[in-house]
């Protein structure tokens, strides 16, 4: 896994092969995500990633799968309340975890070459990982019922069209660094309270988020700067 820091925004680019994941690595993806600016993960030429690691399955018991879903939920649930966003940048396989992975993130980007699906149907077992629970709002109980049950790969089109991906295209990672870079100039604690909301929010907590925001440097900024007909300068004072 390599880290790499720009002044907008930070990669993570595993390069192992199809990148197979165990919740090790994904504890490591976690601990490497900025809290401070935007994340892109990506894979390599092969993969952004073709699953869990099917070999550590083997002569699990019942407490010990339930524990190895239990620890690789918790991570995926922190890198989808991480108050900056996190960016799936997609080429080859997004496969089982793998798929599960970039459905934790908020934003996904992928090669025309991409494939998408969860094939754990064919070795008699189920997504784990957070899969039943993060494809259904998105692409719908039918739909996705239907990928699931059959174990139906999609190319990046089909995902696009189902709304899996923001984009598809071979500059895909052109698209995940401008995104990034775009998001990172607007106001870091509105794009806190938009990633909080929309993931877990409620009316009411939308109406006490939009409040808090008043007494930060950024919204004053903002409404100034509309007001005087200027480009907003947010987040100096952070």
């Amino acid at each position: 896994m390599m880290v790499n820091e720009k002044e907008n925004y930070l990669i993570i680019k595993m390069d192992n092969g199809l990148n197979t994941l165990d919740v090790d690595i994904v504890n490591d993806i976690y601990k490497n995500i900025s809290k401070s600016k935007p994340t892109i993960i990506t894979g390599n030429e092969k993969a952004f990633s073709a699953g869990a690691n099917v070999k550590k399955f083997l002569n699990l018991s019942k407490s010990d799968a339930y524990n190895l879903s239990m620890e690789a939920h918790e991570t995926l649930i922190k890198i989808t309340k991480n108050p900056m966003p996190v960016i799936a940048a997609i080429k080859g396989y997004a496969l089982g975890g793998g798929f599960e992975l970039a459905l934790a993130c908020d934003l996904r980007f992928a090669d025309s070459d991409a494939r998408f699906g969860f094939p754990e149907i064919n070795l008699g077992i189920i997504p784990g990982w957070g899969g039943t629970q993060r494809l259904k709002p998105i692409i719908g109980e039918t739909r996705a019922m239907e990928m699931i049950l059959t174990g139906k790969i999609i190319d990046a089109n089909e995902a696009f069209s189902l709304g899996i991906l923001n984009y598809t295209g071979n500059d895909y990672m052109e698209k995940a660094i401008s995104t990034a870079e775009l998001i990172y100039k607007k106001s870091h604690e509105a794009i806190a309270a938009i990633k909080k909301l929309l993931r877990y929010g409620s009316i009411d907590l939308e109406m006490e988020e939009f409040a808090n925001l008043f007494d930060e440097y950024n919204s004053r900024e903002g409404i100034n700067a509309f007001l005087e007909k200027r480009e907003a300068r947010f987040n100096l004072d952070n």
